[in-house]
Parts: C-alpha cells; sequence; structure tokens
C-alpha cells in the first residue's frame, strides 16, 4: 500500500482530522492532475467519475471524503467483495480526488430505483462478512 504523504495545503481541507486518510505521494498528485488537464478529454464520462485512461479513473469534488478510499480499501481486504483498487486519494484547495480502477458493472445509482424492497434492505447484512 502507497505511504502517506501529507498535501502542503492539507488544512484547507473541509474533512477535518482525516489527512491521515490520504493515499497518495507528491508524484501520484501531480499525475493525477495533470491527467486531469490532459488525458481526461479523450474518454467519454460515464458518472461521477473522470476516466484519465482506459483502466483508471478519478472520483473529485468538494463532496467526495476521504472515507471512501479507506473504506473501499477495508472493503477489499476484508471482504470478496468487487471493490476498486484506490491508487491515490488526496485533498488539494478543498477539493478531494480519488484515484481507482474501472471495474465493469452498473453504477448502482441507476440501478436501485427497480430493486424490490427485501434487496434495499440486503446491503446492512454485508457488516456480517467485515469480521
Amino acid at each position: 500500500m502507497p505511504s502517506h504523504v501529507p498535501a502542503a495545503d492539507e488544512g484547507a481541507c473541509q474533512h477535518g482530522g482525516a489527512g491521515n486518510l490520504g493515499i497518495n505521494t507528491w508524484v501520484r498528485r501531480i499525475l493525477t492532475r495533470l491527467a486531469l488537464k490532459t488525458t481526461a478529454h479523450f474518454y467519454r464520462w460515464n458518472g461521477q467519475g473522470v476516466p484519465i485512461s482506459r483502466n483508471l479513473v478519478v472520483k473529485r469534488g468538494s463532496t467526495v471524503h476521504l472515507t471512501e478510499a479507506a473504506t473501499m480499501e477495508f472493503v477489499a481486504a476484508k471482504t470478496s467483495l468487487p471493490v476498486p483498487r484506490v491508487h491515490c486519494a488526496f485533498v488539494r484547495r478543498g477539493m478531494t480526488y480519488i484515484v481507482m480502477e474501472r471495474i465493469k458493472g452498473d453504477v448502482i445509482g441507476k440501478s436501485i430505483m427497480s430493486l424490490p424492497e427485501e434487496a434495499l434492505e440486503a446491503p446492512g447484512t454485508t457488516t456480517n462478512y467485515a469480521g
């Protein structure tokens, strides 16, 4: 797992106390921002993430939180559920960036409305697997 390197402006983060959740190096932070300005223009968006290559997507925004990246790593380590591998996660100028693998599947927000009520209760049962 990549080591944590504090961002220079971590104090600007609205997620106070979450700075230790970053998964990054200064090189990865620079490459992420560079990819968003260059290669991201060659890929079609399909959801909240911005594709920067065929296999990588960046989720970014002021409402994205570093705990999402930490949670994905926890779920990947403790369960057999398919979750994207997190390559980098950091906060810069109040905006959180999470670089992760793109995995095949449906966006949950698009299909959740068609699920029966029993299926909507099912995610609460996954806590039994994270032991």
